[in-house]
């Protein structure tokens, strides 16, 4: 009796096995049918490398390699400020003061400025060189420093409610003026032209000595009129230095060839 019921619990293991073993099988079955349908799509898929020939491009290969301190030295030394081709014609905005002196109010009229000479010009800080967009222009960036300027106005002096005093000229002088500057540089062919861009004031820089040309005023009214020309020093005026530096800058540009600093 007891090897009969060996005989089927015997049986009964070795039916278990048997259905474990076909569920398997089923199960590799399918798994092997996913794969064998999947296969094309992943060999039909292109790789990058594949379709274009040769390593990728790194970035920047299209940016010419430009000695740009070279470059900026060159211009700077290209600029003539006697240059009568590029002449400056900037005008200095001018204002109105009223100031007392002696128990007496006067006022102060200060108009026709305009800069009359640039000078000392020289590289201030680092020159950058980048690249502007996707058609290969490069931007060459960097400050001039301007040591010294000279502006020249007209002025008058009256008494209030009464007549004029004076008439006259006067100079102010002005020194360590900053630009900042743009130069935007293309291909044209084998060869490479380049183009003046922003030129704006970076540094205000300081007003020196104020020159008053009188005969009539005494020595306090000129006083106040120097310190009045100082006193109304501001950013307006320090960019006209500015302006009057840009028409020699753009000039040197034009004079100077840039392909002769890009890197063969």
């Amino acid at each position: 009796m007891q090897v009969g019921i060996n005989t089927m619990v015997g049986m009964r293991i070795v039916q278990k096995l048997a259905t474990s073993l076909l569920q398997i099988q089923q199960t590799n079955m399918k798994l092997f049918l996913v794969l064998l349908l999947a296969a094309p799509l992943v060999l039909a898929k292109p790789s990058h490398k594949s379709v274009r020939q040769g390593p990728d491009p790194e970035p920047g290969d299209n940016v010419p390699k430009i000695n740009g301190e070279g470059y900026l030295d060159e211009l700077i030394h290209q600029i003539n400020f006697e240059d009568e081709g590029s002449p400056m014609n900037i005008p200095v905005p001018g204002y109105e003061d009223s100031f007392e002196s002696n128990e007496k109010i006067y006022e102060l009229l200060v108009s026709a400025g305009s800069v009359k000479s640039i000078e000392g010009v020289k590289r201030a800080g680092d020159v950058q060189v980048g690249q502007e967009d996707d058609d290969g222009t490069s931007v060459l960036s960097s400050n001039l420093h301007i040591s010294g300027a000279v502006l020249t106005y007209n002025y008058r002096v009256k008494e209030k409610d009464g007549g004029t005093v004076e008439e006259g000229k006067l100079n102010s002088h002005i020194d360590a003026v900053e630009a900042s500057f743009f130069v935007h540089i293309h291909s044209n062919g084998p060869n490479y032209e380049a183009k003046l861009g922003d030129v704006e004031t970076a540094a205000l820089g300081t007003i020196g000595d104020v020159e008053v040309s009188h005969n009539d005023l005494d020595d306090a009214v000129a006083t106040m009129v120097i310190n009045s020309v100082k006193d109304h020093y501001d950013l307006d005026v320090a960019a006209a230095v500015v302006a009057g530096l840009t028409g020699y800058l753009d000039s040197s540009i034009h004079k100077t060839d840039v392909s002769d600093f890009v890197e063969k």
